[in-house]
């Protein structure tokens, strides 16, 4: 069930590795309880993170995306990494459904009439915190607190997320290399 060539696709682009990477890394969540609840908690503190954040983030898109002529939500940022994968797994939240065969420039298959289907906490990581020039023009005009505030909170969660994956990739490698002892 461990494979060794687990981060050789960093990005999944079917819905068949998707899976299969993803189980990869439930199954060292499932078995191995112990060693993994120091990422369950950075992954907590990283949905914390979100969820703060959320309510800026939907207040410059509510005023921007509805006029927008060219949504900028396309299908290369609504693909999930191993570090999106890895962050479910710690929440316990199962993948929503993913629809093979869209290119990179295609609609994000998650993008509705009205916004994205998936909650924030739900969006692949690069979809959270990629910004069109109108929404970093509209974010220019915010007082500077808010925007300190808004910066601030965006650092924490990537440097969160970025040691949340590290000490994943770290335990799933000692999982690993006791699998091939055995």
């Amino acid at each position: 069930m461990i494979n060794t060539g687990f981060w050789s696709n960093p990005r999944p682009d079917t819905s068949k590795e998707l899976k299969d990477l993803y189980g990869g890394i439930r199954f060292v969540f499932n078995y191995h309880h112990r060693e993994v609840e120091g990422v369950r908690s950075l992954a907590l503190k990283v949905k914390t993170g979100i969820d703060t954040i959320d309510p800026f983030i939907q207040e410059i898109t509510a005023e921007i995306c509805p006029t927008c002529k060219s949504p900028n939500c396309i299908n290369a940022n609504g693909r999930f990494d191993w570090c999106d994968l890895i962050f479910f797994s710690a929440l316990g939240i199962e993948l929503p459904p993913f629809r093979d065969g869209l290119g990179d420039e295609d609609p994000c298959q998650f993008l509705a009439e009205k916004g994205c289907l998936l909650p924030r906490t739900m969006r692949p990581y690069r979809c959270n915190w990629w910004y069109c020039d109108s929404l970093l023009e509209a974010f220019n005009h915010w007082r500077p607190r808010k925007q300190r505030m808004f910066i601030s909170l965006m650092q924490d969660i990537t440097q969160t997320r970025f040691r949340m994956c590290n000490q994943f990739k770290e335990i799933h490698a000692a999982v690993s290399r006791t699998a091939s002892n055995r």
